[in-house]
Parts: C-alpha cells; structure tokens; sequence
C-alpha cells in the first residue's frame, strides 16, 4: 500500500500532529518552528557546512599523523595538534620547514589559508544560536554567539548570516574538501 500512495514527509504524521494532541499552549511555539520552510532551510545549511567541514577536518588529521609519526616533525611540543588552529599553524610550519614536503607546499599553504577564512564562518555557524525563526531583511539571520571564559563569564558576538552568501560558502567547503582529498592521496602515496 505505502508502494501505492507514497510515504508522506516525516513531519506531517509525527512533529506537528504529536505536538498538537496535548498540552497545545506548551508546544505551540516548537510546532511553529517544525513547520517553518525557513528554519528548515536554516538547519540544511548548517548540515551542509558541517559534513563539508568535517571531511575537510578529518583530511587535516591525517596530514597530522603523517607529519607527526613517518616524518617525526614536532613544533611547539610533543604531542600531536587536535585544535583546528593548532593543527593549522603546526601544518603549515611543517610544510615551510621540511624538505621532504616542498612539493606540497604552494598547495597545501594555499589550501589552509582558505580553510582559515572559511573556519570563522563555520564556527559562528556552528556554535551561534539563532535569535529569531524569521530572516530580518528577507535574506539575513540573527544570532547570538555566547562564549563561556575561564573566568566563568560570557562573552556574546552578534553574528548575521546572509543566506545569499551561501553558493560562495558552500563552492569553498566542497574546493576544500576536494583539494585536501587529493592531497592527501598524494601524502599517504608517498610517505605511507
């Protein structure tokens, strides 16, 4: 029968419909944002960014592993980088200094430049929380982005994101996540 008909989209037998049978006042605001093409289209582009980005990651982690152990590089202490920005400025004093990555170098520096620019972005994407369902201006959402500090303080970043910008970003994230694919094809065919 389902063959027959079609499965309907998830959200029109359980989200709303659930949320609607009881307690209507408690859930009437979620079942708004369940329902909004906007917000929906909000979270599909923080999902596109952070799959890209991961897989870009992942591609740094195993430029780490393999300066770190087959080439025996170490900056700036003995353990291996797992920050993004650690993990930057420890690969590209790699790609400076070693001999043996001379031929990556233009690529690879070239490459975390961009990764750098795009990395604000993401993170604000990432960790930001979004003030309002509705876009101010037609195009831009708002949001807030509160760091907790050591002193146990906040501190918060406005941030605006303007989804027209979004073509650029993601034609970024999938350059990044081709180029350092390829890259590291080239490094683990060399040095593992």
């Amino acid at each position: 029968m389902w063959r027959a008909l079609g499965r309907p989209k998830p959200w029109t037998w359980t989200g709303t419909w659930a949320f609607n049978r009881r307690k209507r006042k408690r859930y009437r605001d979620l079942t708004m944002h369940l329902d909004g093409d906007q917000f929906r289209a909000f979270c599909s582009v923080i999902g596109f960014v952070e799959v890209n980005w991961a897989l870009f990651e992942s591609q740094m982690d195993r430029w780490v592993e393999i300066v770190f152990h087959p080439l025996r590089f170490r900056f700036n202490g003995r353990q291996a980088p797992t920050s993004f920005s650690r993990k930057s400025t420890y690969l590209r004093e790699a790609f400076k200094k070693l001999p043996a990555l001379s031929k990556y170098k233009a690529t690879a520096l070239d490459i975390l430049e961009k990764a750098d620019a795009v990395s604000v972005t993401r993170h604000d994407l990432t960790h930001a929380v979004i003030t309002g369902i509705e876009p101010k201006d037609f195009f831009k959402f708002e949001m807030v982005n509160r760091k907790l500090n050591r002193s146990g303080m906040h501190t918060d970043k406005d941030v605006t994101f303007d989804i027209r910008g979004f073509p650029r970003l993601a034609g970024d994230l999938v350059d990044l996540g081709a180029r350092s694919t390829r890259l590291t094809l080239d490094l683990a065919e060399q040095f593992l």
